[in-house]
C-alpha cells in the first residue's frame, strides 16, 4: 500500500493529457473485478474413521479410484485383532464407496496368508483385481514369513502369487506396491533378501507370479529399497534406497527391465530439498537424472521416504 506522501507524488504527476487513460484504466478493473466469480472456500470432509475392529487399522498407504469413484486401500493392522499379535491384527484390503461406506474385501490371517501390508498403494488391473505386497507372512502359522504378493478379485477372493523365501534368487520383506508394463508384467522390490541378504532386490513377476531377481543390492551401490519404482515410456525404471551407496545415506537408481542397473546419484537425506537436473547413466556416479527435476520427500511418522518426478 502507497503512503500518502506516494500517493501525494503520484497524483501530482498526472497531467491532463494522462488523466483519460488513467481513469480508462481504473474503470477498466474495477469492471473486471465485479465479472470475477467469488473464489470459495475449500471444503475438508473426513470420508471414514477407522475403528481399530474388522474395519482395519493403521492405514500406511494411499489409496486408489476406479471408473466408479471407488477408492480402494490398504490398513497394515487391525481387522482380526486375533491375529498377528496381542490386538494388532493384520490388516485388511477394503474399499470406501463415494458416500463413504466402507466394504472389507479381504482379511489378512497371517502364517500362510499375507500379514502387514506396507507403504505401496494397490494396483488395480482393467478387469478389477487388485495387487499387493504384504511385508511379512507366506510360511507357517509359527514363522513370521518373509512377505507375499497377492490378488483380491472384485469379490474378495484372495490369491497368492509368489512367497518370498529369500536367499540369492529370492528378496524378503517387500515394503512398497506393484508395477506393471504394457505385456503384463509386475515390478517391484524387496527391502531385504538377495545375495547380500540385508540389502534387498528390485524383481520382476510373471501374471502366474514366477519371480526373477533383476538386481541384488550390495550396499556400495544403495541398501534397503522402500520406495516403490516407477516407469518411463521406454521402460526404464527408476527408484531409490534408505541407506548405502558411497555416503550410507542413500542412493537413486535406474534399471532396466534386462536388470542393467545403472550407477547410483547419491542422496543427501537431511535436507528434503529438492535434487538438481542433470545427467545420469553408466560411469557417471553421482550426477543426477536426465531432463527432468527429481525431489527427495523425507521421511514422516516412521514412513518411507520417496522419489517424486515433477513432469
Amino acid at each position: 500500500m502507497m503512503s500518502k506522501r506516494q500517493l501525494q507524488q503520484w497524483m501530482s504527476g498526472l497531467t491532463p493529457q494522462t488523466l483519460p487513460a488513467v481513469l480508462a484504466l481504473t474503470f477498466a478493473l474495477v469492471f473486471a473485478s465485479l465479472l470475477t466469480p467469488p473464489v470459495h472456500a475449500q471444503t475438508y470432509t473426513v470420508l471414514y474413521t477407522f475403528t481399530g475392529g474388522a474395519d482395519g487399522g493403521y492405514p500406511y498407504a494411499g489409496v486408489i479410484f476406479d471408473e466408479a469413484g471407488n477408492l480402494y486401500g490398504t490398513t497394515e493392522g487391525r481387522g482380526d485383532v486375533r491375529a498377528c499379535g496381542l490386538f494388532h491384527g493384520c490388516g485388511v484390503v477394503y474399499k470406501l464407496d463415494p458416500s463413504g461406506k466402507e466394504t472389507v474385501l479381504h482379511t489378512f490371517k497371517g502364517g500362510s496368508d499375507g500379514r502387514q501390508p506396507q507403504w505401496g498403494n494397490l494396483f488395480r488391473d482393467k478387469t478389477g483385481n487388485l495387487f499387493d505386497t504384504t511385508v511379512y507372512g507366506g510360511l507357517s502359522v509359527s514363522d513370521v514369513g518373509g512377505g507375499v504378493v497377492y490378488k483380491v478379485s472384485k469379490t474378495g477372493k484372495e490369491t497368492i502369487l509368489h512367497k518370498f523365501a529369500g536367499g540369492s534368487e529370492d528378496g524378503l520383506e517387500p515394503q512398497t506396491g506393484l508395477i506393471q508394463d504394457a505385456a503384463g508384467t509386475f515390478y517391484g522390490t524387496t527391502a531385504a533378501g538377495g545375495t547380500s541378504v540385508y540389502c534387498g532386490t528390485v524383481f520382476k513377476m510373471t501374471k502366474s507370479g514366477k519371480v526373477t531377481v533383476l538386481h541384488s543390492f550390495a550396499g556400495t551401490d544403495g541398501c534397503q529399497p522402500i520406495g516403490g519404482l516407477v516407469m518411463d515410456a521406454a521402460g526404464n525404471m527408476y527408484g531409490l534406497t534408505s541407506s548405502g551407496g558411497s555416503t550410507g545415506l542413500g542412493t537413486v537408481f535406474k534399471i532396466t527391465k534386462t536388470g542393467q542397473a545403472h550407477h547410483p546419484a547419491y542422496l543427501r537425506r537431511s535436507t528434503g530439498r529438492r535434487l538438481a537436473s542433470g545427467h545420469f547413466g553408466p560411469g557417471q556416479s553421482g550426477k543426477y537424472l536426465r531432463h527432468h527435476t527429481w525431489w527427495w520427500q523425507p521421511q514422516l511418522h516412521d514412513g518411507p521416504a520417496r522419489l517424486r518426478r515433477r513432469l
